[in-house]
């Protein structure tokens, strides 16, 4: 039998495997919404699941039916197992031409096949360490190379009659020293797998370049009983999860069932999730205890820099922590360039061969690269792969700090602060949008928890979709035995309730970025250490006081601020959803530096309001769904500066003396429940003066239901104006205006609606330390 043959057997076996499981499909909907302005268009996603009834046989679930279902039983995309690029012994069926070389690493035995016949069996001796760095690598391969003694560059030893088939990977005899002793050691390899001289020789003498290498492991295959013992159900089959991104998957990283997917077919760019691939194969081919030669051309590259020079003495082990906790561009291409750019690059796609992701494909280590191309399916598949054998890189993306001797990393993952979160990585470029790979611990029914994989690309609002995504999975999927779930009564319907929260102006430059490097050893999330308040509210927003960012050069007074990139993960992890960056000191870096915040701002999964890269961009609300309501921002500048206005074809921000200044408020209130303009205007430590209060009314005239304000660094009144409310400044939140106790505080705002009412207003005060650390969040009286 051919592998034609074959190939269609095995995809008829799963279809059947699937259909005596008995796993329907539920087509759904998605409502239209609006993140940042912009309208996602309605499209459908697949719940891959069982909904709401058992069917233990195929007959029984075509009986009585109506067509629809009839047909999403046969459904194509219908959950099957996903194997990791190893294929089982069980499963095993040599081709009918060709010679193949078939290892299990089980029960230690190689075996040759030719031809489709069984021509010889040896004994393999050694190989690598499972779950250690040199770990012998399962899946499929080819003879690369044929030497009949090889120089291990790592262990300086010589490999007699070696065939390397990945990377550092080669099959080969007993190894011996340069002075021709033979290695003592009868335990793990480095990874390669050893014969006695012989059987090595022997092989040697039968393989050709590019006879099939098929490495086996049992772990790296899921039983096939297991989606047959746990079947998931739905709740309620007529809600479905309202998220931006063009693709995803949600799946279950031990069973391998597919929950929830939406074009998981789809080929798209994938940006720095890139650099999972970057991180296993850099374990698989770079000597992780040497230390890393540093280019000039590497520490070139766009992005990230992590702080590296040529002169630095680090491990490659180290470059491994940078490259995925602040995704470093220059950390990947250090790794590649270890062993050669572009054979490390070849070795990516043939790392892709080996584990079955037949849509996936790189051109750089990075991800900057648009050619660097996967689907949320093949995502899928590499997540459970590194679940499996190398979980200590998903350790890594959940690592806050880590420090060598002349280094101190802080993450920038935005998931960092989500309970039950187990790892990731996400990108961002243009024309990949926001992407991701994210897994959470869930407790996915009375008694056992599930760890649950989201592989999310083309995405507008990457946090949000993501943490839908899980609710919907918490709140409407279940994992038990076949029978039916009551369906909650109140499952379908939204509260209409938020609770927004307001903050001052933040600038983690200057003073507060000395006391950070001083006092908390670089790692800005400890400024929010003590305010953990502020994440329970359902929209948290501040005042960005000037660009985040490492381009642009100071054209602004003495009084100019550029913050770390390191900030910004901070305030999400803080809690912090949505930032105004319509201020007098978003320009101080020129516009190279305003741009560049704009894009960090959206790769971190922050919003922000009055500003875009045009002013049609500025004027759209910035809009943010939660419980059933739609909520957007507006900001505006009254204080300037003039130069950074935003026009028809430039980006910049939105200026309150624009002549239309009502009338982007009502076309935005139009377009949202619930509209809140923010304007950075006003007198420094002063009283609010009335022009604010002009502005205010007329913004309220106009469909604001709240105004709030910053820029004077001390508090200011609040003020009651037909049924809404103004804040005219909220004062500092985070600043190094220590010379008095009123600029070394500020106002913190807790407004609740029900529907688009008002229904109570709080008023907090809070305080900053010497360090500049906010010490509590105390309510006024």
């Amino acid at each position: 039998m051919g592998k034609k043959q074959l190939k269609l057997l095995s995809q008829i076996g799963m279809t059947i495997v699937a259909l005596a499981v008995g796993i329907a499909i539920a087509a759904g909907i998605f409502s239209g919404a609006s993140i940042l302005g912009t309208t996602i268009k309605s499209t459908s996603v697949k719940i891959l699941a069982y909904i709401n009834k058992p069917v233990t046989h195929i007959e029984q679930a075509l009986q009585g039916q109506p067509l629809a279902t009839t047909q999403a039983l046969f459904d194509p995309n219908a959950p099957i197992e996903i194997k990791l690029g190893n294929v089982s012994d069980g499963d095993f069926s040599p081709p009918e031409s060709g010679k193949v070389i078939r290892i299990n690493l089980d029960t230690m035995q190689l075996d040759q096949y030719e031809d489709g016949t069984l021509k010889n069996t040896m004994k393999v001796l050694s190989k690598g360490k499972v779950g250690s760095y040199w770990e012998t690598p399962g899946g499929n391969y080819t003879v690369l190379t044929k030497e009949e003694k090889h120089l291990s560059s790592m262990g300086q030893v010589w490999m007699p009659w070696s065939m390397q088939f990945f990377g550092n990977y080669f099959i080969h005899g007993w190894p011996y020293y340069p002075n021709g002793n033979p290695v003592t050691d009868i335990g793990y390899s480095g990874g390669c797998i050893r014969l006695s001289n012989d059987d090595a020789k022997s092989l040697y003498k039968w393989a050709d370049l590019r006879t099939e290498v098929s490495i086996y492991n049992t772990k790296g295959t899921l039983p096939k009983e297991v989606a047959l013992r746990s079947p998931y159900f739905l709740r309620n089959p007529n809600i479905t999860p309202q998220v931006s991104a063009g693709a995803f998957v949600v799946g279950d990283i031990e069973s391998g069932d597919i929950l929830l997917q939406k074009n998981m077919n789809a080929i798209h760019p994938i940006a720095s999730v890139s650099k999972l691939m970057t991180a296993l194969v850099a374990l698989d081919i770079v000597h992780q205890r040497a230390f890393a030669k540093i280019s000039n051309q590497a520490l070139a590259t766009s992005g990230q820099n992590a702080g590296f020079t040529t002169h630095d003495h680090l491990k490659n082990s180290d470059i491994l922590y940078p490259l995925l906790m602040q995704s470093s561009n220059d950390a990947a291409e250090i790794l590649a360039e270890q062993n050669g750019r572009k054979s490390f690059i070849i070795a990516m796609n043939e790392k892709v061969g080996s584990l079955g992701l037949l849509a996936t494909s790189f051109d750089d280590p990075s991800g900057l690269s648009a050619k660097n191309t996967s689907t949320a399916l093949d995502l899928f598949k590499l997540v459970r792969h590194i679940s499996t054998f190398k979980n200590y890189i998903f350790d890594i993306t959940t690592t806050k700090q880590y420090s060598t001797s002349s280094h101190a990393w802080v993450s920038s993952n935005q998931f960092l602060n989500v309970s039950g979160y187990v790892g990731g990585k996400s990108g961002y470029t243009d024309p990949a949008k926001q992407t991701g790979i994210s897994l959470f611990k869930v407790p996915i029914s009375e008694f056992e928890t599930r760890t649950i994989a989201v592989t999310l690309l083309q995405s507008d609002d990457r946090r949000t979709d993501v943490l839908k995504l899980m609710d919907y999975v918490k709140k409407n999927m279940y994992l038990g035995a076949p029978r039916a779930i009551k369906v909650a009564t109140n499952t379908a319907t939204p509260s209409k309730k938020v609770s927004l929260l307001f903050g001052g102006d933040i600038m983690l430059d200057r003073g507060v970025k000395t006391s950070v490097e001083k006092n908390f050893g670089g790692d800005y999330n400890k400024l929010f250490d003590n305010i953990g308040s502020i994440k329970d509210a359902d929209i948290t927003f501040v005042n960005l006081e000037g660009p985040v960012s490492d381009v642009g050069n100071n054209v602004g007074s003495k009084y100019s601020f550029r913050m770390d990139p390191k900030v910004l993960p901070a305030l999400l992890n803080a809690g912090i959803d949505i930032v105004s960056f319509a201020n007098n000191h978003v320009g101080d870096w020129n516009k190279a530096a305003f741009n560049d915040t704009l894009g960090r701002l959206t790769k971190n999964g922050i919003l922000y309001t009055g500003a875009g890269s045009s002013k049609a961009q500025a004027e759209e609300p910035t809009i943010i769904e939660k419980n059933g309501l739609k909520v957007g921002y507006l900001g505006f500048s009254d204080v300037g500066p003039d130069w950074v206005a935003a026009t028809d074809k430039a980006s910049g921000i939105l200026l309150a003396s624009d002549p239309d200044f009502e009338g982007i408020i009502r076309r935005a209130r139009a377009k949202v429940d619930i509209l809140i303009v923010s304007v950075h205007w006003g007198t420094e430590y002063k009283e609010h003066t009335a022009h604010q209060s002009y502005l205010a009314h007329r913004a309220i005239d106009n469909g604001a239901s709240l105004v709030i304000g910053h820029h004077p660094h001390v508090e200011q009144a609040t003020e009651t104006y037909k049924d809404g409310l103004i804040v005219y400044s909220l004062g500092n939140f985070i600043f190094d205006q220590y010379f008095s106790p009123e600029t070394m505080q500020g106002l913190i705002v807790s407004v609740d609606f029900d529907g688009n009412k008002i229904t109570t207003v709080t008023k907090s005060t809070v305080k900053l330390n010497t360090m500049y650390q906010p010490e509590s969040i105390t309510p006024k009286e």
